[in-house]
């Protein structure tokens, strides 16, 4: 959307637009974006991944990291707004299994968890000390799929794998040891443009009966060549919430509706950008599929489009991407919403992945812990903590 940036001045540029974008600003002020200094760009080649902390002005600055156990962090004396932080630092805590997070907060090892495991949350909720709620979020369960390798170079397998595989049974399988999922279509659920919950559970593919859905998936499974299913490889991270229970379920569906045959590979977290940047996969659990702002334009763009910039399963639909082109200069909500339900038809024919739904977050804390509004906020985010303070 961008066509040109111009410097006006130390504290000045002017962004030009390739064509009416309102929620602009609402891009460049998301909490995870990170202006990085040009000297750190040009020292590293600008690659990233090699910059373990970032120089910058945020609110805390950097004091220690001890790969997998924890990050500290101290107040920046010199951040912009002399009132902020109210914290003198924080210790983020390395914690990968949901239970062990929330066990974390109920025996007052940590103040606060974004998320944490739904019988920790329901305990959490019936002590006084300690506040806990659940949030729509806007990141979303799936497995990427590489358009580009056979058999899934070919809609009519995507399709099949989109209609057989039962998100209920998936949802219910992994919820226990992670996070509340909704059986959604390809908007998060807090989105104005989002489809109605209960008109998506009669829709094929996402409605609890299978039986035709299973019926028309081995049709399309036939005529596309593979009448008898086929073998292939799923990537996961080694955590116990993907490698134990989530992958091994998907996996079971896959043989018991459709005879496809899965390995599981399973690969350090880490690498997950990586594998997915250069294509080395079949499927891969969980492969990025997230929003930032309630608008789907921004996700749909960078995620869907042909040489989109993460669009990780190599997804090449001309006809979703007029779709997008009108979206992108289109403002009146009405139009909007008549084309994102144009795109999400496209994508029920003819899937880029499979997507399980969008979920939830399970945030607890210490009622010490003030400063976050927590019990007003329509959606999360990863937030900031320039705010927070405590009552103690």
């Amino acid at each position: 959307m961008i066509d040109s940036v111009e410097k006006i001045d130390d504290y000045t540029a002017t962004f030009n637009l390739n064509s009416p974008t309102p929620y602009f600003v609402e891009l460049l002020t998301s909490s995870p974006l990170l202006v990085y200094s040009k000297k750190s760009l040009e020292e590293n080649n600008y690659d990233l991944r090699q910059i373990e902390v970032a120089p910058g002005t945020g609110v805390f600055r950097f004091v220690d990291h001890l790969p997998g156990e924890k990050w500290e962090f101290e107040a920046n004396p010199d951040y912009w707004n002399p009132e902020l932080p109210y914290l003198d630092g924080l210790t983020m805590l390395h914690v990968p299994t949901w239970p062990d997070r929330g066990a974390a907060v109920l025996t007052g090892q940590a103040d606060f968890s974004w998320n944490i495991s739904p019988d920790t949350h329901a305990e959490a909720k019936k002590r006084q000390d300690i506040g806990a709620v659940t949030y729509d979020c806007l990141n979303s369960h799936n497995f990427a799929i590489n358009n580009e390798r056979a058999p899934f170079d070919d809609p009519r397998v995507r399709r099949a794998i989109h209609l057989a595989i039962s998100r209920q049974t998936q949802i219910d399988g992994y919820t226990p040891v992670w996070e509340p999922t909704f059986v959604t279509r390809w908007i998060p659920k807090p989105s104005p443009f989002s489809t109605d919950p209960n008109a998506i559970l009669q829709m094929p593919g996402y409605r609890a009966e299978k039986e035709e859905d299973i019926a028309e998936a081995k049709r399309l499974l036939a005529e596309a060549g593979y009448p008898d299913g086929f073998e292939m490889t799923i990537t996961t991270w080694n955590l116990p919430t993907t490698a134990e229970v989530a992958v091994p379920l998907f996996v079971d569906e896959l043989r018991k509706t459709l005879n496809i045959q899965a390995d599981i590979k399973l690969v350090e977290r880490a690498l997950q950008s990586e594998i997915l940047h250069d294509g080395n996969f079949d499927m891969f659990r969980n492969g990025d599929y997230a929003g930032q702002i309630l608008d789907p334009f921004p996700m749909w763009n960078i995620y869907l489009r042909t040489g989109g910039s993460q669009n990780w399963s190599r997804y090449a639909n001309p006809e979703f991407d007029a779709v997008l082109d009108q979206l992108a200069g289109e403002l009146d909500p009405f139009a909007r919403a008549e084309l994102f339900n144009q795109g999400m038809d496209i994508l029920d024919a003819n899937p880029p992945f499979y997507h399980i739904g969008f979920c939830g977050h399970s945030p607890a804390w210490s009622k010490d812990v003030k400063g976050m509004s927590m019990e007003t906020r329509l959606h999360v985010l990863w937030e900031r903590l320039d705010t927070a303070w405590l009552d103690r």
